[in-house]
């Protein structure tokens, strides 16, 4: 039986906005570095390019959201539903779910919708989601379920209750299941997160508070990922007694969960690899020598990679994130090294 807790400090400190629709700043930055040169491992090259990252305007298009919810009720064998509302007034479950802007808000994203639908037999389901780009996290509940029940293999996390249910997709990245009043939940990400979405839309849920930063690498980390734009940037887990090094969660603006440990000068070499032990390249970014360490295949998370750096008197290296590519880690090492901190 696998349990889906993720617990994923979302905090909202430095999100996009409060409205449905967030406001996320153009921007655009081009690196060139040195000439290419190969290194004496048969695993480690180092390269170097010229890099240009352009984060547009956020596109919020309801009709492409509403297009994830119809998919995603079919996955879940529930009929088809009439056209989706945003006047949810009525609707069974308004009272308990969250407004259009939370969701967006506390996971970092730039696009939010709540809206309504009634299928032709009378019941009714209601849609919460987020999104970036192709990037989505949802919840959809109804009134309806399923002819054939969902297999009681997974529980999902909810807080207010741990409801059994079914994996629908093979990439785990879509749930069904039913809540002890007998309505349908169905929680589904596209390449963003099934815990952290699971927790998010229920009103007897709160928002995480932020922790306070205890050390300088923490307070250093925080104020430079909040400078270059990154979101909900907070303390991922509490500093080990007599330890340095700070661990801090944020959601870029393309919407990738990442977290970064930072610690001062020599506490750790970043240009070593420490949780990944795939093939090593090394790239110079405004001067500054960049390792990128991929998974091997079967070790988790298994998505992206592990990228470590040098700033003046910090070191960083930038965890396997819960989701994204490598292209986006890189944006945010770039960020961070362009901002005047290295």
């Amino acid at each position: 039986m696998l349990c889906i807790v993720l617990a994923v400090a979302l905090a909202a400190a430095s999100c996009g906005g409060d409205d449905d629709t967030t406001d996320s700043s153009t921007s655009s930055t081009t690196t060139t570095t040195t000439a290419a040169s190969s290194t004496t491992s048969s695993s480690t090259t180092t390269s170097s390019s010229t890099t240009t990252t352009t984060i547009p305007e956020p596109v919020c298009d309801e009709t492409e959201a509403f297009a994830v919810a119809d998919d995603a009720l079919a996955s879940a064998r529930l009929a088809a539903g009439g056209d989706w509302a945003t006047d949810t007034t009525g609707n069974p479950f308004d009272d308990r779910t969250r407004p259009a802007d939370w969701m967006p808000k506390h996971l970092g994203l730039d696009c939010g919708v709540r809206a309504a639908q009634t299928t032709a037999d009378g019941d009714e389901r209601l849609f919460l989601a987020a999104w970036t780009g192709p990037r989505y996290a949802f919840v959809i509940q109804a009134t309806d379920q399923p002819p054939t029940p969902y297999s009681p293999t997974t529980i999902l996390w909810i807080v207010t209750e741990e409801p059994y249910g079914e994996m629908l997709l093979d990439d785990m990245s879509l749930w069904a299941g039913q809540l002890e009043g007998g309505e349908t939940l169905v929680v589904g990400h596209i390449d963003y997160n099934l815990g952290a979405t699971a927790k998010i839309w229920h009103v007897d849920v709160p928002a995480l508070p932020d922790a306070e930063p205890t050390l300088d690498s923490e307070r250093h980390a925080i104020a430079t990922l909040r400078d270059v734009g990154m979101r909900n940037v907070t303390i991922a887990q509490p500093a080990e007694f007599g330890s340095e090094e700070g661990m801090v969660m944020f959601i870029s603006p393309t919407g990738q969960i990442s977290v970064v440990a930072v610690a001062p000068s020599g506490w750790f070499d970043p240009l070593l690899p420490r949780g990944y032990t795939g093939t090593t390249t090394t790239e110079t970014i405004s001067g500054v020598k960049v390792r990128v360490t991929e998974p091997v295949e079967g070790q988790l998370p298994g998505l992206g990679a592990e990228i470590g750096w040098s700033c003046r008197n910090w070191e960083w290296i930038l965890e396997p994130p819960l989701n994204g590519t490598i292209d986006e880690m890189l944006d945010i090492a770039r960020a961070v090294i362009q901002s005047g901190t290295c």
